[in-house]
């Protein structure tokens, strides 16, 4: 059962009939309802027994109080809608590992739990390759090559956790051809997580390869005997499938969707690309990792103590933008800073002590367990390190599937590193709380996710039919994450196909999950501004350029553009002083904003200026951008041309000298 929820929870997203919904809202949805659903079922069942053996570690109790802390942030979260939507996947992952230690551990259960997670993995990996190799979106929800995740990034935190357990059912599927099918299910996993080009998942398969070998070089000798004992079944026919699996593992790396290519290229790329956003950290323009991790650290220390509750990283960056660097992002990108954010130091360190725990938990079982257990337990332990790796820099454990994996991964040590054991005596009306609990907590799921997917359909079927005069009432007074990003996401096309009138609506519907944020306002700036509605953006342009994100100076730009227009030079020019008299070391992030000034200062003849902005944009950003170069010598003034272009021509000679 625990298996065929986590499948039905994979699956969806291919076959949902929204073309504009994001599939994770869909995953999470079944998620918590099927493990909700599952932990009723457990008490309905056993509603007749009057005395359980309840099993106490210190672990348990650990992720206990994480669990409970996170539900006491509701008291001080920044925003309820947010902290609903990301609770919920935390009371499912808390059902899964809850009905996972109700399980009987035996080789049944091993070896069907990890043909669940083999068949999600061969799913992902199916559809992830069609979209890589034949650019064809089979599906309704694409973005090759996503395999129906909403990217690939996302799909591949659940192959880091699913895949290692193929290598299980290598050695101790009972069924012959699933046992030969194993080696052409690890060259499609592998072959799709090539394809993704995700660095993270790189590193983290390499380091799930590296204890899968140390494991079987440590227990050779024991697979060695069981095979000749016939407690491992090795059929000659490993001969033949695992050099045809290799062989089309070689195949699938060296196709892509414009014919054979030479996949060393593409590995050497990544590597360099890894070097460059590494090297970024000490350079003007950081990548963007860097800035997120900047930004959420400046949070745990604006409240250190039990941050500012669950899901609450999004919310402040979306509110509070003038003291972030990014505006957009809604998740951090390291799962244990995010936990800092939301429930601060006291939370960090509750999560550390539980992860300690429970890797000592896993440590004790694998020393005294049987050759069978001894191998699933080194499996998990691979999975869950290149997990740990890939958290650091992702966000696996923000998404409903990887973190129920994990739940049950952890259900599983928890259950076999056993602990104190205390008989409890219980009457019907014990259970009956339990039942009815658990059941209000399922119906308030059911409530709260029904009335988000029905926004997504009314937002699918008003984009369908074109009709939007009326901006989306939400049917729920809490919103969503995905909500917000659907309504970011639309106003943004909308944008950029010219239907602004669309997109201001999209923007009024915005509004009604983060009223008054810094992003719903840029939608409605851009769209005075593109429609020339001058008077209108001015305002929102004042208001918004005091609180926009720590060196985005996009406001300052289109305020000097508008005065421009409306011949108000006195106003643009105090606007271009202010803007000129910012830090050098924020001007320097954005090269839009160097353009900016120079372009302005030509216009107003301040060339001085101009050649003092030109060459700080020329010696952060190295490379010449010929287009601007065009245009910024169409605007020197005629008096002082002689003079710039000299001076310009000496630059350029002097930077390619210094090259």
């Amino acid at each position: 059962m625990i298996a065929l929820v986590c499948v039905a929870s994979a699956v969806p997203g291919s076959f949902i009939g929204s073309s504009i919904g994001f599939s994770d809202h869909y995953r999470e949805a079944i998620a918590e309802v099927g493990f909700l659903g599952l932990l009723i079922w457990w008490l309905w069942r056993n509603h007749h027994v009057r005395q359980i053996n309840l099993t106490f570690s210190q672990t348990r109790l650990w992720l206990g109080g994480l669990l409970l802390l996170g539900g006491m942030s509701v008291f001080w979260s920044a925003d309820l809608s947010f902290f609903t939507s990301k609770y919920f996947l935390w009371l499912a992952a808390a059902a899964a590992l809850g009905v996972t230690l109700t399980v009987r551990f035996d080789l049944n259960t091993m070896l069907q739990l990890a043909r669940g997670l083999a068949f999600i993995t061969v799913y992902i990996s199916t559809v992830g390759l069609i979209q890589s190799l034949t650019s064809t979106d089979i599906f309704l929800q694409t973005a090759v090559p996503s395999a129906n995740y909403h990217n690939k990034n996302a799909a591949m935190q659940v192959i880091v956790l699913s895949l290692p357990m193929i290598f299980f059912m290598l050695l101790f599927e009972r069924r012959r051809e699933l046992s030969l099918l194993s080696w052409f299910m690890l060259a499609l996993g592998y072959g799709y997580a090539f394809h993704t080009s995700t660095r993270s998942a790189w590193l983290a398969l390499l380091l799930e390869g590296i204890v899968i070998v140390g494991m079987l070089v440590w227990l050779w000798h024991p697979i060695k005997a069981a095979v000749h004992e016939g407690l491992i079944t090795w059929h000659r026919a490993h001969k033949f499938a695992a050099p045809a699996a290799l062989l089309l593992l070689a195949a699938l790396v060296s196709l892509s969707a414009d014919g054979w290519h030479n996949p060393f290229q593409k590995i050497s790329s990544r590597v360099t690309d890894l070097q460059s956003d590494i090297s970024s950290y000490s350079a003007a323009k950081r990548s963007e990792r860097y800035r997120i991790w900047g930004d959420a650290l400046e949070m745990v220390k604006e409240n250190p103590i039990l941050g500012t509750g669950m899901g609450s990283f999004s919310h402040n960056l979306l509110t509070n933008s003038g003291k972030y660097e990014v505006s957009s992002v809604l998740r951090v990108h390291n799962d244990i800073l995010e936990i800092g954010v939301e429930l601060g130091v006291v939370g960090m360190l509750v999560f550390l002590i539980s992860a300690a725990g429970l890797a000592g938990v896993l440590f004790t079982v694998v020393r005294r367990s049987n050759l069978t257990a001894r191998v699933f337990f080194m499996i998990i332990t691979a999975a869950l390190a290149g997990s740990t790796l890939q958290m650091q820099f992702s966000f696996p454990y923000q998404m409903p599937i990887p973190i129920i994996i994990f739940s049950i991964y952890a259900g599983m040590i928890l259950k076999a590193g056993g602990g104190k054991i205390k008989s409890v005596d219980l009457q019907a009306h014990h259970w009956n709380i339990g039942l009815i609990t658990a059941s209000a907590v399922l119906a308030l799921v059911l409530i709260l996710n029904l009335a988000w997917l029905n926004t997504l359909f009314t937002t699918e079927a008003k984009t369908r039919r074109g009709n939007w005069h009326q901006p989306i009432r939400l049917t729920s007074p809490l919103c969503h994450r995905s909500i917000v990003r659907l309504f970011v996401g639309l106003a943004s096309v909308y944008q950029n196909t010219g239907h602004y009138d669309k997109s201001l609506t999209v923007t009024h519907s915005l509004a009604g999950c983060i009223p008054g944020s810094w992003m719903t306002e840029q939608f409605m700036i851009m769209t005075y501004y593109r429609q020339k509605r001058w008077a209108e953006a001015l305002p929102l342009l004042q208001r918004n350029k005091q609180r926009a994100p720590i060196g985005n100076y996009r406001d300052y730009i289109n305020l000097m553009s508008i005065h421009a227009r409306m011949n108000n030079l006195a106003e643009a020019q105090q606007v271009f002083k202010e803007l000129a008299e910012q830090p050098e070391k924020y001007l320097i992030k954005r090269q839009d904003t160097l353009n900016a000034l120079v372009l302005f200062a030509l216009q107003t003849n301040k060339i001085e200026e101009a050649k003092k902005f030109y060459r700080l944009l020329r010696t952060q950003y190295r490379r010449a951008n010929p287009k601007f170069q065009a245009q910024m010598l169409a605007r020197v003034p005629a008096e002082s041309s002689e003079n710039f272009l000299k001076w310009h021509k000496e630059l350029e000679t002097e930077l390619s000298a210094g090259q």
